[in-house]
């Protein structure tokens, strides 16, 4: 399959110029073949408006496996349906004015769909689709013209010195007194697994130790050394290690670099993206319930075994917090 994204020159609002892109785009797939144009432009106001500004559409800063969540859904889906039907011609979509960290998380995303990605700006006055449609096997063999090259390989480089500041990366990190936190689902193309790599200063701290009910969770040391802090003891750990984390056994760790710092590939596997899952973070007292229904958070104390309801199903009572009964009418 081949994608071909025509960039309007206004901005999200600019609807002149949304029109006349959409008619050239829809006129561009018809000369192909290739069914409906995907309109990335609605798709951004619907599913993800924190990232559409008066001039440009960007990736909304923070975790993209909460930030793109609808989005991203919503655009393997529609990629995954028209992969198996492959038409005749390059598939078309439509979009307005893209910031670079914006174009890369849709260039990323298309190639994992397809073998060739090209990438036409319309100025204010777009060219008519025939010329546009007789350029691209030129861009694909390799010509000039208006179609760029825009498929990316399936490789991720997250501290890439060369990689722009406002790029992907630099919208989807968080930076804390012990380190660059850089997620990863944007590049992945994949919810259940939720990854990221966190590059720690010289004695910088990982997350909390904590443990996952129903999330196995596995770690690569990709540079520097360090230990593993499980509470009851230190384990050293150095570049090459992979260390383990199944679900369910109340393993929890928390890494600490040495004194040249380290970097951890953190990936977690989950069946999806809305199963529940039960964190421990047992250095906090604290448990943090999240799922479906869910988002809470339940401090150890309050805690008691579930036989005890089952024990008194059929009474009347009120829980108190302090884990005691008393009668209720």
């Amino acid at each position: 399959m081949q994608w071909a994204v025509l960039e309007w020159a206004g901005g999200p609002t600019d609807l002149a110029a949304a029109s006349e892109a959409v008619a050239v785009a829809e006129a561009l797939a018809q000369a192909w073949g290739s069914g409906r144009v995907l309109r990335l432009d609605w798709a951004w106001q619907l599913l993800a408006p924190d990232g559409v500004g008066d001039a440009a559409v960007d990736v909304p800063a923070g975790n993209p496996r909460l930030r793109l969540r609808l989005f991203s859904d919503w655009f393997r889906l529609t990629l995954g349906q028209g992969a198996q039907a492959s038409p005749a011609g390059p598939r078309v979509a439509v979009v307005p004015r893209t910031t670079p960290a914006a174009r890369e998380w849709i260039c990323r995303t298309l190639s994992f769909y397809a073998d060739a990605v090209g990438w036409c700006r319309l100025d204010a006055h777009p060219m008519p689709a025939q010329t546009l449609a007789e350029a691209y096997p030129a861009f694909l063999a390799g010509g000039a013209g208006p179609w760029e090259e825009a498929w990316w390989p399936p490789v991720a480089r997250p501290f890439d010195p060369q990689a722009p500041e406002a790029g992907l990366w630099a919208r989807t990190q968080k930076v804390t007194p012990d380190g660059i936190f850089v997620y990863l689902s944007a590049a992945l193309g994949s919810d259940r697994l939720a990854a990221q790599v966190y590059r720690l200063k010289p004695h910088g701290r990982g997350n909390r130790r904590h443990s996952h009910s129903d999330v196995d969770e596995c770690y690569a040391i990709l540079a520097g050394s360090g230990v593993l802090d499980m509470g009851w003891r230190t384990v050293p750990v150095s570049q090459g290690d992979i260390v383990a984390k199944p679900a369910g056994g109340g393993l929890a760790f928390a890494f600490v670099a040495g004194p040249e710092g380290m970097t951890v590939l953190d990936v977690e596997g989950w069946r999806s993206f809305s199963q529940s899952d039960v964190v421990v973070y047992p250095d906090h007292a604290e448990r943090y319930l999240r799922g479906p229904g869910l988002e809470v958070g339940v401090p150890e104390a309050a805690l008691f075994p579930a036989r005890e309801i089952l024990a008194a199903y059929d009474q009347r009572y009120r829980r108190k917090p302090d884990g005691s009964r008393s009668p209720a009418p």
